[in-house]
């Protein structure tokens, strides 16, 4: 939907997977949480970007699995792709319409990641519906940057998250 200006309109810009609108609560953030599992789970990264960003706990993706895909400029960032039985780790952060802004124009969307709804799973089993930012199936694994590496390592130790699956993501992409 555009405005007359040919704008886009604010009410678009809050739609996740161009179908599900998003309404803010009474606090000013967004009714549906961002699960982050790259280096968005770096707390100190994405307040920068995001100072009003309100982290959750700690969550499961099943079925899917992280990897490292190219991002057109030959460099691997974290990407999550459907895998039967696998499992992410990540993080549950409420976001307000500019955080989100925020982070659409880091994660490239729609260009590169587009939004996705997903349910994840917390520590005590209950299942939470969550957007997470996804590649499309035209990029192929690529080898991460150690710098960008790094912050998503101490994302993983910041949420007391299993680095075992981070590492075999990386080492799948070497090969």
């Amino acid at each position: 939907m555009k405005d007359s200006a040919g704008k886009k309109s604010p009410r678009e810009e809050v739609k996740i997977n161009k179908c599900r609108e998003l309404a803010m609560n009474d606090l000013g953030y967004l009714d549906l949480p961002y699960f982050a599992y790259g280096s968005n789970l770096n707390l100190k990264q994405i307040k920068r970007r995001c100072p009003k960003i309100k982290p959750l706990k700690a969550v499961l993706l099943k079925n899917y699995r992280l990897t490292f895909r190219n991002d057109r400029r030959s460099r691997g960032v974290a990407d999550i792709v459907p895998s039967q039985g696998d499992k992410v780790q990540g993080a549950l952060y409420e976001l307000t319409p500019q955080c989100l802004r925020a982070l659409d124009s880091y994660e490239g969307w729609p260009r590169l990641y587009d939004r996705c709804l997903v349910q994840v799973e917390d520590a005590q089993g209950s299942i939470i519906e969550a957007f997470a930012y996804r590649m499309g199936p035209e990029y192929v694994g690529a080898p991460p940057a150690d710098d960008y590496f790094k912050i998503i390592e101490a994302g993983f130790r910041h949420w007391g998250l299993d680095a075992a699956p981070l590492y075999k993501a990386r080492a799948a992409v070497l090969k």
